[in-house]
């Protein structure tokens, strides 16, 4: 092996047919166990709860009716590798797990062995977390072990949102110092939420911003803590979207606009007079992959678009 690094390598569920309809069966049947707070549509990496997406990210809180707003993207270590079955189970129980599904799950966790085969060398190590990319119920499994971090006793000026392993915090307050003292508070929790589900964020790839429009009476430097200081930019990027510290979205725009123009062009090579795709082709991949590029989280960012005015140094649709 070149690398000693073994948790570079992703598993993947390739059980035989047999076992993947008992995943499915279980995926499906726990995502639908009535419960006040875990909901989820089958078959797809999803928000853990209604109506917790991009398009309501920066309007809870929203800078027009508060003063400060601190926004912070948390990611992982590892993964949908980290979900720790022991804490599943005990999510699953708190739930009110039918005993039959807690039982083919618990079954589904135990005598789990890695085997790690190499020339002559074999390593075997028993496992005791992780879901296996391409199965059933891994995503439905990771939700359960996620879910109990958004029900964490947050205080009244933070709101949590997160879809499969991406999470942001968006904390509020009157002046910078009071929203620092909130986030710092709540990031303590789920950093206390993370060591007992044996669980690490990459301190690398989470980050931390100030969003303020009015800032003559805030300072614009914050100090927000998870185990470490963690980084403020400027600007973050969360599901596709790139929010900056004023939400003007300019960047994102720019983005956007790129893009579509490398699209356009690409596609206006391709149709000609006499040769090349033809007018319903076009129409199709322009419907399909142009109008959901240019409309992606539009929500969001459409008033802000409204405000603005063409950018004379677009990217040149020729550059890669």
């Amino acid at each position: 092996m070149r690398t000693s690094k073994i948790y570079n390598y992703t598993p993947l569920n390739v059980l035989h047919t047999p076992h993947t309809h008992t995943t499915h069966t279980l995926h499906t049947d726990t995502t639908h166990t009535p419960h006040k707070h875990y909901t989820q549509t089958p078959h797809t990496h999803h928000t853990h709860r209604p109506h917790t997406h991009t398009t309501h990210t920066p309007h809870t809180p929203h800078t027009h009716t508060t003063h400060v707003v601190i926004m912070t993207s948390l990611g992982v270590q590892g993964a949908f590798d980290a979900a720790w079955w022991p804490a599943i189970l005990n999510n699953l129980r708190n739930l009110q797990c039918p005993i039959n599904l807690y039982n083919l799950t618990r079954s589904h966790f135990s005598e789990r062995v890695a085997i790690l085969c190499a020339n002559t060398y074999r390593k075997e190590r028993k496992v005791t977390k992780g879901s296996p990319q391409g199965s059933c119920c891994g995503p439905g499994l990771w939700d359960v072990l996620y879910n109990a971090l958004l029900d964490l006793e947050f205080t009244s000026h933070t709101k949590a949102i997160a879809f499969a392993d991406d999470l942001a915090i968006l904390t509020y307050g009157e002046t910078t110092s009071e929203a620092e003292a909130y986030t710092n508070s709540d990031l303590a929790k789920i950093e206390n939420w993370a060591k007992q589900n044996k669980m690490q964020f990459n301190e690398l790839k989470s980050k931390t911003m100030l969003i303020a429009r009015k800032r003559k009476r805030n300072r614009e430097d914050i100090n927000i803590y998870l185990n470490n200081r963690l980084e403020q930019v400027k600007e973050m990027k969360y599901l596709g979207i790139y929010f900056d510290n004023r939400l003007i979205f300019h960047k994102h725009t720019e983005h956007i606009t790129g893009k579509s123009r490398k699209m356009i062009y690409m596609l206006g090579k391709t149709a000609k007079l006499n040769w090349g795709l033809g007018h319903k082709s076009l129409k199709t991949i322009y419907e399909g992959a142009l109008v959901s590029l240019m409309t992606y989280g539009a929500p969001v960012w459409e008033e802000a678009v409204k405000k603005q005015t063409p950018s004379e140094d677009a990217e040149d649709p020729k550059t890669d």
